[in-house]
């Protein structure tokens, strides 16, 4: 327990588990209702998490630029893959178990995302609305090994590659950058278990040409104000953690 912290991590869960529970309604509205808002506040986050990270590194050369541009590559790539369709089996859901957690571990990289890569993410939520267990079962050990060994081999790498990996985290937020960009135009949709539809497949675009190609309003007074609270947020978060290390 002690050699885990799991102290930690079961409060970092339980904050996850009470977010949902309080949060995921709200998000699904602001969505659904004024989606360049929302997408305009995780910008602002990712954004100023971007100069917070960047900040960490010590030493700034060549090699710390190709770092952070094998980074963008990165980010750039997965976010934009093409999806795939994987048959639902344990075996595949215990491989995407691993890559989604290591995702959620990454800044920047969503490990929904990567599921919905796979072709996986609407298996993973059949078999949690149906109570598949063996499916679940997998997908859970999947996780639990994903964790466990990306969490010791990113630890490694920041204790022996600092500068290096924090360039290639700063990185490969700013390759992501594109996926939240508040206005996209979306060129195909997956179907969701219950038959709604969801964007699977988006373009970044100008606001004028969003306009143009959604007739819907730009909402840039909407945006500047999510872009401002996202990094109000995150800023926040910063000092908190500053005042706490100093009590400390």
């Amino acid at each position: 327990w002690v050699a885990v912290d799991a102290n930690f991590l079961l409060t970092l869960l339980s904050g996850m588990v009470v977010s949902v529970l309080l949060l995921a309604g709200g998000l699904n509205y602001l969505l659904d209702n004024q989606p360049v808002m929302i997408w305009s506040f995780f910008f602002g986050l990712v954004l100023l998490s971007v100069w917070i990270v960047l900040g960490r590194i010590t030493r700034f050369g060549l090699d710390i630029g190709f770092a952070i541009g094998v980074g963008i590559a990165f980010g750039y790539i997965v976010t934009s893959a093409v999806p795939l369709s994987l048959a639902p089996t344990p075996l595949n859901l215990f491989l995407g178990g691993i890559i989604a957690i290591s995702a959620w571990v990454l800044p920047g990289i969503s490990g929904s995302f990567m599921l919905l890569i796979m072709g996986l993410y609407r298996y993973v939520l059949e078999a949690i609305s149906e109570l598949n267990l063996l499916l679940l079962a997998s997908f859970a050990a999947g996780c639990g090994i994903g964790i466990v060994a990306f969490s010791h081999l990113l630890s490694r790498l920041l204790a022996r590659y600092q500068n290096e990996t924090l360039a290639v985290l700063t990185g490969v937020m700013l390759g992501s950058l594109g996926k939240i960009w508040p206005w996209r135009h979306v060129s195909s949709y997956q179907i969701r278990p219950d038959g709604s539809q969801t964007p699977l497949v988006e373009t970044p675009v100008l606001p004028n040409v969003y306009v143009d190609l959604t007739g819907a309003d730009a909402d840039i007074g909407l945006a500047i104000v999510g872009f401002v609270l996202g990094a109000i947020a995150v800023l926040g978060l910063q000092l908190l953690t500053r005042e706490t290390t100093t009590s400390g």
